[in-house]
């Protein structure tokens, strides 16, 4: 999937227009601590996804990276009603 990471206190807050919220969101306020509580959370082709509490530590880490961006690449495996990320990567 290629799409915009969100945490999900922020995402679930702005859910009626989160096409438009992600253009704006910062890396800066998805490392905040609430939001890293809250998970993580992938916004793609119109459709929030989920990620699972393992994974959405695997994003934190990745968001922690100078270099990281919100606009990612993802592999994942859907489990029940969340992803298990296997790979996450800036988009080209």
């Amino acid at each position: 999937l290629k799409g915009d990471v969100n945490d999900n206190m922020c995402a679930g807050a702005n859910k009626d227009n989160l096409a438009e919220f992600v253009k704006t969101h910062t890396k800066v306020c998805t490392l905040k601590p609430g939001c890293m509580d809250s998970g993580y959370s992938i916004f793609a082709d119109g459709k929030l996804y989920a990620f699972d509490k393992d994974s959405s530590a695997k994003v934190a880490g990745f968001l922690k990276k100078a270099d990281s961006k919100l606009q990612v690449t993802i592999t994942a495996k859907q489990v029940g009603d969340e992803l298990s990320l296997t790979s996450i990567e800036n988009q080209n």
